[in-house]
């Protein structure tokens, strides 16, 4: 995320410099920071986000929990159904909710930070509920922006704590919105020679293109 990207080349340029930097978002090359600030070696940095003193807290006192026993479930190749009761229950599943449908109605970068202070303790299952956590969110930021029905699902899976995820590559779903249960779909699909394009489509924001062979001969012997 470029907010949180951008500290990386602040807390550097902040002491005076020479700073140099090579970030996805942010670039520098020997930059200078003039005047340097009063502080040494430099002022603090405060980092606010609505909500996320909760979702850190509660992110904090999973990690310590989890780290625990992480351990021992990589040894085992055990799924760690315990942490997933814990999460449930104290709340942070529902975190990406919108409070108006009784979750925790916290903002992406809420949702990040407690991911990384998580992983801190058990990365393995940061990454496991990070699926459910990312599909709730998508789900609750098409519902505020379309004002449309479909909010029913979020708000039992807020009242129930359930665990959800969402695989979004089968075309009969549609797409991501047909797939989080509203009744519209950004996909469309043409069998055509694709040689000459879809001019009357675009512009595209992305093109995937994917081929396949009719028909697979079987393995030929290396030598005979």
């Amino acid at each position: 995320m470029a907010p949180v990207s951008g500290l990386l080349p602040v807390g550097l340029l902040l002491p005076g410099g020479p700073a140099t930097f090579r970030g996805k978002h942010f670039q520098l090359q020997e930059a200078f920071n003039h005047p340097p600030p009063a502080q040494s070696p430099r002022p603090p940095i405060w980092l606010g986000a609505k909500g996320g003193d909760r979702s850190l807290r509660l992110a904090a006192q999973h990690a310590d929990d989890f780290a625990s026993r992480a351990a021992q479930h990589d040894r085992e190749n055990s799924f760690p159904f315990e942490n997933f009761d814990a999460m449930r229950a104290s709340g942070y599943t529902n975190m990406p909710i919108p409070a108006e449908l009784g979750g925790g109605g916290a903002s992406l970068l809420d949702i990040c930070l407690a991911q990384e202070r998580l992983a801190r303790g058990d990365a393995p299952t940061a990454l496991a509920v990070n699926m459910h956590l990312g599909l709730l969110w998508v789900m609750g930021d098409l519902w505020r922006a379309s004002g449309e029905p479909g909010h029913h699902l979020l708000e039992k899976v807020a009242q129930e704590r359930l665990i959800v995820f969402g695989a979004v590559s089968d075309p009969a779903v549609d797409s991501l919105k047909g797939a989080t249960g509203f009744g519209y779909t950004t996909v469309q699909v043409r069998h055509a020679d694709g040689y000459y394009g879809w001019k009357e489509e675009a512009p595209f924001d992305a093109i995937m293109v994917t081929a396949a062979a009719p028909h697979v001969p079987p393995p030929r012997p290396l030598c005979r």
